[in-house]
Formats: structure tokens, C-alpha cells, sequence
């Protein structure tokens, strides 16, 4: 039996309106001025393996849609992306409404 690596039609990824009515982790991920494009698609494809509710970039992230970031996220990135916002992380978190944070 010859192993080989599956492609990503083969991986038979959900639909993103099955993702979107999925019952998520309720947890937002602030992430804080990652310059890596391949960093930032990791952590969406990380995220939507766990069902995490939300991603906010903050800072100088890089923000989708952007090919370099796909290339790494596979797609997760149309999933649970919140949106950016220019301040740091501790000047956004006033802003969001949570219950705890964890820095």
C-alpha cells in the first residue's frame, strides 16, 4: 500500500455554512502584531480545528484576504475572522466585551 499525502479536496473540509452552525469553543483569540503571513494562517487553521469562536487581529497583523496567508490557513480564514484593529492588543480588548483575558 503506497502512502501519500492527501490533497485538500480529499480532506472532505465541511461546507463553510455547516462550520458557521457548528457549535464553537466561546474563545477570542487577540493576536497582537504577528508580522508572519504563514504565523497568522496558522493560527486561523489551528483556530477552526478547535471550533474557536473568534480571531482579532490587532496591530501591525496582516490581515485577509491575502494569498500568503491562504497558502497556510487553507481556507480557515473565511471562518471565524472577527476583523483587525489598528490599536494594540490591551487598547482593543477595552472594546470587546469579555470576561477574562489572558495576556
Amino acid at each position: 500500500m503506497e502512502k501519500r499525502k492527501k490533497n485538500i479536496v480529499e480532506l472532505t473540509r465541511v461546507t463553510m455554512d455547516d462550520y458557521r452552525k457548528e457549535r464553537k469553543l466561546p474563545l477570542k483569540i487577540v493576536v497582537d502584531s504577528v508580522r508572519s503571513m504563514n504565523n497568522i494562517g496558522s493560527i486561523f487553521r489551528t483556530s477552526d480545528a478547535f471550533l474557536i469562536d473568534e480571531i482579532i487581529l490587532c496591530g501591525i497583523s496582516s490581515t485577509p484576504p491575502h494569498p500568503e496567508i491562504h497558502k497556510t490557513a487553507l481556507g480557515a480564514e473565511r471562518g471565524n475572522y472577527l476583523g483587525n484593529c489598528a490599536l494594540g492588543a490591551l487598547e482593543c480588548l477595552e472594546f470587546i466585551p469579555i470576561e477574562l483575558a489572558i495576556i
